[in-house]
């Protein structure tokens, strides 16, 4: 069940959802979202299908309830109810899904990024492939704030480090803090992408911002290790930013005291 199909066969398995959905009476439509939506030129052999299904006033529970309109083409061999609203699940050649269903008017009151309609039934609003409230503004932190944070998470997770607590630790370092440095990126080169997913930072990192990028296997290197991940960081903010030296120091001496400790 190896990833061995290509972007025309999961374009072909949405199709055959539409038509399975078409042929349902309660069915209004089919949204593709993401790179099975308007950014299909994304769609690889590493994909999975994500989408809205829209039915009629009263019916969302038969469809989630019932998925025997996901299988006219392929049987499912796993499925998970993952959200009040929808599943995440597997086709038997291979193909993951992420999908919800809701009634036409429960998407006046949920954000969501534009799609792409897969099929319509003529009594559905084709406005409704746009969201219809805006999607939580993408509000960028100052750089001060970003760099000072970065500084504080990187105390606090060497501190726990040192107390024995390294998953902890590692969490703050090299998630957190990672985080911040992700943020600072945009400082720092510019974004080659237009796509940007408002969910989700990290995705298409390495191809948005590959200078920055290069720097965070050092900055990600492993349960064990999060004292290089902490020198990294602090080494990253001090070569681009205005960083506070008696903090940063602190913290340089806390990480040479688990080193003589280890």
């Amino acid at each position: 069940m190896a990833n061995f199909y290509k972007p025309e066969d999961l374009i072909n398995r949405l199709n055959s959802i539409a038509n399975s959905l078409a042929s349902k009476p309660d069915s209004l439509a089919l949204i593709g979202l993401g790179s099975a939506g308007l950014e299909i030129n994304r769609l690889d052999q590493y994909s999975d299908l994500d989408f809205f299904v829209i039915v009629r006033k009263d019916k969302k529970q038969n469809y989630l309830s019932n998925l025997s309109w996901l299988e006219a083409d392929q049987s499912l061999v796993f499925k998970f109810m993952n959200t009040v609203d929808g599943f995440k699940a597997l086709y038997a050649d291979g193909i993951f899904l992420e999908f919800a269903v809701f009634e036409e008017w429960e998407l006046k009151k949920i954000p969501y990024s534009s799609g792409r309609v897969v099929w319509a039934h003529p009594d559905f609003d084709l406005e409704f492939a746009n969201p219809q409230i805006k999607l939580p503004e993408q509000k960028q932190p100052p750089i001060e704030w970003s760099v000072n944070e970065a500084l504080a998470i990187c105390y606090i997770g060497i501190n726990r480090y040192l107390r024995g607590e390294k998953l902890s630790a590692f969490r703050f370092v090299q998630i957190y803090a990672v985080d911040r440095v992700m943020e600072l990126a945009k400082y720092l080169e510019k974004d080659t992408l237009d796509s940007f997913d408002p969910f989700s930072n990290e995705r298409r990192f390495e191809k948005r911002f590959p200078q920055t990028a290069k720097i965070l296997p050092d900055l990600m290197t492993g349960y064990e290790n999060t004292p290089d991940a902490v020198l990294a960081i602090l080494n990253f903010l001090d070569e681009n930013f205005d960083v506070n030296e008696p903090l940063k120091n602190l913290i340089k001496n806390l990480v040479f005291s688990s080193k003589k400790d280890s």
